[in-house]
């Protein structure tokens, strides 16, 4: 039915049983019932309510999913009654008391997975907040936590006998956690502290039994029964810490010392285990911090005693707590002692548990072989057992995982009581200083070695913690600058100017620098980085070539412009702007200039999009630089390796061109218009122009492709092309319409085909333009950012003495009359485009005598243009030479547009004449999704014949392709023709005039196979030089597959097909027989008939 996994126990799987019922809800269900009120709605949901919890009490052999049904109703009625402004009646507030409280209260508590009890706690929370004073639930849940946990009840309200045995039949386990689960609601939490010492002493005599089956003998144990003992022992030692950390108060007071002396000796031994799970170790260390600290003794008693009972470490003034033991006499303890993992456990939990007061507390250690030299605080102390074990090598990857993540908490603990001592918070600021001295000082090598190694250890956790451990030691440098310097924000960090020194001295090929500086950018002046590492943006360009180390140099250059970004939005008059992008154009542009494609490409996917994120203005110089940007030229070199150098260069910069002009126009930041503006302004001229008008032949392919890419592509579908952007396209298209890669030919069928839904959805928006006189109404979110952008352009225009009208000139926001005619125009040229684009498909590739790779690109056009503009629902926008086709006219000259009839007539040529099966498959798929209409029926009749008459003279060739060009051209006929306008087209002189004209098309195929198959019987030599049945055998197939024998028409000559069926059968296997004596000969190939 479902499988439960809580976060909270390591490979706990539980199938989702149903909720055992005891016999005493029925009972209480049925003695106690709702006395109906004057409020009807109260009535309906109160009689809803007992139903449920009647379904709920007889489900005796039920599932926990029709459980779940009943349970989700009660909450549902219970949600109304909560938020109902009218108040309950008494009957109603007495039924829930009486009834549903101990109900679902039980529910909790009966045994099931902790996703069902989960689902139970929010009908209690609901029935506690709509009883209010009158509540009895927090009573309730003291009374079955106690029967729950087997300790005797101590209040008035009784549990059933029944209800006790299925609580105390659960593993302590179970009942450990959903004791947890529990004081996680306001109401559990009051429950659980008014029986806190019963439930401790239940915690600790599950967690004596859990670690005895632990420790014990684990020979014939398996996996899964090892898995469940630790489970055990882990929800047990969870809920005594729960007990000890949450409900440290009176309660705790009352509870035996013999059970906290107990519970101290559990946790060493569990600490001291080695099969024990790793997290259940730690929160045993946690239990033996928090035994300390609710001992009530003063910080630096309570600093004493953890010195010495959890790091055996004696002062001269010895602090004792009743219930802890003598040190001495505790072997598991000593054990822990000499086990690293043990004291890391150790060393975590007082980090993470033990208040500043405490761990902080100065101390006067006596001297011996465990003492730390010149620590003096337990906080220094616990830092000293973590980084002893921190860089040994060959740890276990729990172990590592653990080590680290105590590392990270301590420096982080340690950098929280810095920024405390900044801002004056009461705690011993010396002793802190002193601290974040001897950290700085002493441990600086160490740390560092730690991220030299670990940064890129292949567990991801362990990444994590030592990005944090760095994070962390960051922030302690910092806050001692503060602390040390007075906190002048306008200095320079020493601790950080020494720390950007080791990791600037590293080669750029660790892959640890990338990220340090990464992280160091947040913290120091770019500037001051870019003067003392000059090639830093060079480096890390030149390494997003290579693709083992590109994301990590990515890492830094997205850093480093986001720093750029935010110090840019904090200054006002520009200068810093114009600073930034006079660092980053040069690099930039040598590298999209360098005679490298993967360089160019990594720049494309890594780099690009985010410098104009955060650099928009940035786009426009780079812009400029391409056009005069020239690398170092070697003297010697002669005047042809000059010519060859300057061609290479001319190559490259095209394609740069290309693709930060993608990249600008993908986040709008150019346009065409503005392209040729800044063409103007220069005074090389056209330049940029000319580099796209000469990228149109570039000898590289992929150029070409992120060329029409660009062309064909832009953020918004509805944008209109530019008609510098038509005529460039024009020229790509022709220059490109013979390419022999296939490669190139599909990225120019995607990129055409997003070019017309472009294309169409513009036309589209433009005759809607037209007709209303507005544009389209955006979305309320794009309404919202161009109102904005449109207020903020008119205030900053007035404050420049210009009027509104200028300003929203400049938006490109027009006047309704300049709006529709902008929109006539636009539908205009898309007509034009259309036109141009079809009449470049039809004349110049599918011409007599084209190779097969212009015929194919011709094909892909024609099948992108019938599939966009054929059919579209753009009424003024009407190609001819897409619709449907008019054969009067065929004999017609003297036209300069592309016609319909002469598309068709050309596509059926390809059929005819082309040699290859992919371009003829594709001009049959053409035509049969042309439309044709039923006008001039005589000329479409004429055309036809003759269409079918040339199809038949090639069925009978010798030559394979023939035959099958036209087999291909007689389904046509037979579909658009014979079976579509039912014209009757006959393939013998003899057939019979009352017949359809589909069956007489097929008994007339039949008959020319039967012909054939007579002069194969009589000279099989001859028939197949003269009169081959391929071609004919093809069609009949093709033109039976045609029939849709469901018709109606069909349905009416049922007899007289299946007739024509069996015959076709029948003929088939008569050419079989002929053919056959051939076939299975030993040698068919030398076996010629003697006659």
């Amino acid at each position: 039915m479902g499988v439960s996994k809580d976060s909270n126990k390591r490979s706990s799987q539980g199938i989702k049983a149903p909720i055992p019922v005891p016999g005493s809800w029925a009972t209480r269900v049925a003695s106690n019932r709702y006395a109906p009120s004057d409020t009807s709605d109260e009535t309906e949901s109160m009689q809803g309510l007992h139903d449920r919890l009647c379904a709920l009490a007889a489900a005796l052999e039920t599932t926990w999913l029709e459980q779940k049904e009943h349970l989700k109703a009660v909450e549902q009625i219970l949600n109304r009654f909560a938020k109902q402004k009218v108040p309950p009646s008494q009957p109603a507030l007495d039924y829930l008391r009486v009834v549903a409280a101990p109900i679902l209260v039980e529910c909790y508590f009966l045994p099931s997975d902790i996703a069902v009890r989960r689902f139970t706690l929010l009908p209690i929370q609901l029935v506690t907040t709509i009883l209010g004073s009158l509540g009895c639930v927090i009573p309730l849940l003291r009374a079955n936590l106690l029967a729950f946990i087997g300790a005797p009840n101590k209040g008035s309200l009784a549990v059933s006998e029944s209800a006790s045995e299925a609580y105390t039949a659960q593993t302590g386990g179970q009942r450990a956690h959903a004791i947890e689960v529990l004081a996680s609601t306001s109401q559990g939490t009051l429950a659980i502290g008014q029986t806190v010492g019963d439930i401790l002493s239940f915690a600790a005599s599950e967690f004596d039994i859990a670690l005895q089956r632990l420790t014990g003998p684990t020979q014939g144990m398996g996996s899964a029964e090892l898995a469940s003992v630790r489970d055990e022992c882990t929800q047990a030692v969870r809920l005594v810490f729960l007990c000890m950390s949450k409900f440290a108060g009176p309660g705790i007071g009352d509870t035996a010392a013999a059970t906290l002396t107990r519970i101290y000796e559990l946790c060493w031994s569990l600490i001291s285990c080695d099969i024990a799970a790793l997290n259940s170790r730690q929160v045993a260390a946690m239990t033996l911090v928090q035994l300390v600290e609710c001992s009530g003794l003063p910080a630096a008693e309570r600093a004493s005693v953890l010195a010495l009972h959890l790091l055996d470490l004696k002062t001269t003034v010895p602090a004792a707590v009743a219930y802890l033991p003598d040190v001495g006499g505790l072997e598991s303890r000593r054990q822990s002692m000499d086990d690293a993992v043990a004291m890391v456990c150790v060393a975590g939990a007082i980090t993470s548990v033990a208040p500043s007061e405490t761990a902080l507390s100065e101390l006067d250690l006596v001297a011996s072989g465990r003492s730390p030299g010149g620590c003096n605080t337990v906080h220094e102390a616990a830092f000293t057992h973590i980084a002893s074990i921190c860089g040994r090598s060959q740890l276990a990857p729990a172990v590592k995982v653990l080590v680290f993540e105590a590392m990270a908490s301590w420096l982080e603990h340690t950098a929280r009581m810095l920024q405390r001592v900044l801002g004056s918070d009461g705690i011993d600021r010396a002793v802190v200083i002193e601290l974040g001295k001897r950290v700085l000082l002493l441990q600086r090598e160490r740390i560092m070695g730690y991220l030299w190694s670990y940064w890129d250890d292949p567990l991801d956790a362990v990444q994590a913690k030592v990005k944090g451990i760095f994070e962390a030691f960051l922030d302690i440098g910092s806050a001692m600058a503060q602390v040390v310097g007075g906190g002048e924000s306008g200095d320079v960090d020493p601790f950080l100017d020494n720390v950007l020194d080791l990791v600037l001295t590293m080669d750029w090929t660790r892959k640890v620098k990338y990220s340090l500086l990464a992280t160091l950018c947040s913290r120091i002046d770019l500037v001051t980085l870019f003067h003392r590492q000059p090639d830093i943006l060079d480096s890390c360009i030149e390494t997003l070539a290579r693709i083992t180390m590109a994301s990590r140099a990515s890492t830094l250059l997205t850093a480093l412009l986001e720093r750029s970004a935010s110090d840019i939005a904090k200054e006002a008059d520009g200068k810093l702007e114009i600073q930034y992008m006079s660092l980053w154009v040069p690099p930039v542009v040598a590298a999209l200039c360098k005679d490298d494609e993967s360089s160019r490409r990594m720049l494309a996917q890594h780099l690009l999009p985010s410098l104009f994120g955060s650099l928009p203005r940035i786009a426009s110089v780079i812009l400029r630089a391409l056009t005069t940007y020239q690398p170092a030229v070697d003297p010697s070199a002669n005047a042809t390796v000059f010519a060859r150098q300057q061609q290479i260069l001319e190559s490259n910069r095209q394609h740069a061109l290309i693709i930060v002009l993608k990249a600008a126009r993908s986040k709008d930041l150019i346009t065409m218009d503005e392209l040729v503006s800044m063409d103007i302004e220069q005074a090389n001229g056209n330049a940029l122009v000319d580099m796209l008008d000469r990228a149109v032949y570039h000898p590289d392919w992929s150029v070409r492709a992120d060329m029409l890419g660009l062309l064909c592509e832009a953020r918004k579908m509805a944008q209109p092309l530019h008609g510098l952007e038509y005529d460039l396209l024009f020229k790509l298209l022709r220059a490109s319409s013979n390419t022999p890669s296939a490669d190139f030919r599909q990225q120019q069928y995607e990129a055409l085909t997003t070019l017309a839904t472009r294309l169409s959805t513009t036309a589209m928006h433009a005759e809607r333009m037209v007709a209303t006189g507005r544009p389209p109404v955006p979305s309320q979110k794009a309404r919202h950012r161009e109102k904005a952008r449109r207020d903020a352009a008119v205030a900053k225009a007035l404050a420049k003495g210009l009027t509104e009208e200028q300003a929203l000139r400049d938006l490109g926001i027009l006047s309704p009359e300049e709006m529709v005619a902008q929109a006539a125009a636009t539908l205009a040229g898309v007509q034009s485009a259309v036109e141009k684009w079809l009449d470049l498909a039809v004349r110049g590739c599918l011409y007599p005598g084209a190779g097969f790779a212009k015929v194919a690109t011709g094909l892909r056009w024609l099948e992108i243009l019938s599939t966009h503009f054929s059919s579209t629902s753009v009424q003024s926008l009407q190609v001819t030479g897409l619709g449907s086709p008019d054969f009067a006219r065929l004999s017609g000259g003297g036209r300069t547009s592309i016609a319909a009839e002469e598309v068709v007539s050309v596509l059926t040529q390809v059929l005819f004449d082309d040699p290859f099966d992919a371009n003829r498959t594709k001009a049959f798929s053409l035509l049969t999704a042309w439309p044709l209409s039923s006008d001039s029926a005589k000329a479409t009749s004429k055309w036809a014949s003759g269409l079918l008459k040339r199809a038949l003279s090639l069925v009978s060739s010798t030559r394979a392709n023939e035959s099958a060009s036209g087999a291909l051209i007689i389904r046509w006929v037979f579909r658009k023709f014979v079976v579509l306008q039912n014209m009757r087209l006959d393939l013998i002189e003899s057939s019979s005039p009352d017949m359809p004209c589909d069956l007489a098309f097929v008994h007339g195929l039949l008959e020319l196979i039967k012909r054939g198959q007579v002069l194969a019987e009589r000279n099989l030599l001859d028939a197949a030089q003269r009169h081959p049945l391929h071609g004919l055998l093809t069609a009949a197939q093709y033109v039976a597959e045609e029939v849709d024998y469901a018709s109606a028409a069909v349905q009416q000559h049922l007899a007289q097909w299946q007739q024509w069926l069996e015959d076709l059968g029948v003929a088939a296997m008569g050419v079989c027989n002929v053919v056959l004596g051939v076939l299975t000969h030993a040698s068919p190939e030398g076996n010629i008939p003697a006659s």
